[in-house]
């Protein structure tokens, strides 16, 4: 039995099994700037609360609020500052997992002829649980690589069985534009 909420009984920081800057939280206060910057790995940014302007050839001018999220792909560059006192959970990435070879597919088919523009995604109900757990897991320092890697499985699950695909095409679109082959992704 739990003695407390959120007990912990394992020092994952001293672990060699830790890994930071996977899944990141970060909290702002308002009025904070971040110059743009150049994105080492793919980035999904989430806002938890608040409300953020987001700057990017994918997302020029860009107000972002609580339970929206954007992918910025390798390369990019952004910058963004902080309009309300915000709560963040940042994801990076090489690749996204492939979690189902039919919707693979039927992206590809989304794809023909036409290259779609990034899209701002609003999160549904089952991805702000899956994000307010990462946040608990985050501040408590849970960053074990093989926990780390059921999260990430876990949110391309969630990402792919609760989005249309047309949506999902759209979301990728950017990663698509760097690397010229949807097919990459997978």
């Amino acid at each position: 039995m739990c003695e407390g909420r959120n007990s912990i009984y394992t020092n994952c920081v001293s672990c060699e099994q830790y890994q930071k800057h996977v899944f990141e939280y970060r909290s702002f206060p308002r009025g904070v700037f971040v110059p743009r910057e150049k994105c080492p790995q793919n980035r999904i940014y989430f806002v938890l609360e608040g409300e953020i302007w987001v700057n990017s050839d994918e997302y020029p001018d860009t107000i972002l609020r609580a339970g929206q999220f954007i992918l910025q792909p390798v390369g990019s560059r952004i910058e963004y500052r902080v309009h309300t006192p915000t709560e963040s959970i940042f994801y990076s990435f090489d690749r996204i997992q492939n979690v189902c070879e039919e919707r693979v597919k039927s992206g590809l088919g989304c794809l023909e002829g036409r290259v779609p523009s990034p899209k701002v995604m609003e999160a549904c109900g089952a991805l702000r649980t899956f994000l307010d757990s990462m946040k608990t897991y985050l501040t408590d320092d849970l960053l074990c690589a093989g926990f780390l890697q059921a999260k990430r499985s876990e949110l391309f699950y969630l990402l792919n069985c609760y989005y249309p695909i047309k949506e999902l095409t759209e979301f990728y679109s950017s990663i698509y534009s760097y690397t010229k082959s949807f097919r990459f992704l997978y």
